[in-house]
């Protein structure tokens, strides 16, 4: 584990698999309101204070998870709270998470088993990069637990949050840049419909 102070509001922390595990914690299970992954998040703020100095209670958190081989990286933001900025905040919320497929077959796989499910309401957008695709998903609330396991039977988890999602736009070729999971759903459908007939 590392714990590295950016600036006077960033700490980047950076976990290998082993560590995660030690918590009980895979990074698909990263996130609020998973107890193993509450209770790993609180011990290593608590561990970013103490080394980094930067005051974290009563502070404003957000995380932002990012993949790598052999582990991840949380990048942490501490910020004041405040009333209107809070609510600020909160009308422009999103969570952002993106999910790589191997090749065509296993996306179209994928998309067709979304389509299927009626809980799914988000922005979506498709990239390529490095001979994969990335599905890059943004919504108002976290995903459904039927949605995020129909998307990790297919592919896995590539990254979460703003810094990702802007470092994989900036590096990959995009496809569809929104309504791909409507766009590509319909024309999967269509043609369901044109060989059945």
């Amino acid at each position: 584990m590392n714990i590295e102070q950016l600036d006077g509001e960033r700490i980047l922390i950076s976990l290998c698999d082993e560590e995660l595990e030690l918590y009980s914690v895979s990074f698909d299970e990263l996130g609020i309101g998973e107890r193993n992954s509450d209770i790993m998040l609180k011990d290593l703020l608590e561990r970013a204070e103490e080394e980094t100095g930067i005051a974290i209670r009563d502070k404003h958190i957000f995380i932002e998870a990012m993949r790598f081989e052999k582990g991840c990286l949380l990048l942490v933001t501490v910020s004041e709270k405040s009333a209107v900025g809070k609510a600020k905040a909160d009308r422009n919320a999103y969570f952002s998470a993106a999910y790589r497929f191997e090749d065509a077959e296993a996306l179209l796989g994928c998309i067709r088993a979304l389509c299927r499910i009626d809980k799914l309401r988000c922005e979506s957008s498709l990239l390529e990069h490095g001979g994969s695709y990335y599905l890059v998903l943004n919504t108002k609330e976290p995903l459904d637990r039927t949605v995020s396991d129909t998307l990790l039977e297919f592919g896995s988890a590539a990254g979460r949050g703003r810094c990702f999602e802007e470092s994989l736009y900036e590096h990959a070729r995009v496809i569809t840049p929104e309504g791909a999971l409507e766009l590509i759903g319909s024309a999967v459908a269509e043609r369901k419909e044109n060989t059945c007939g």
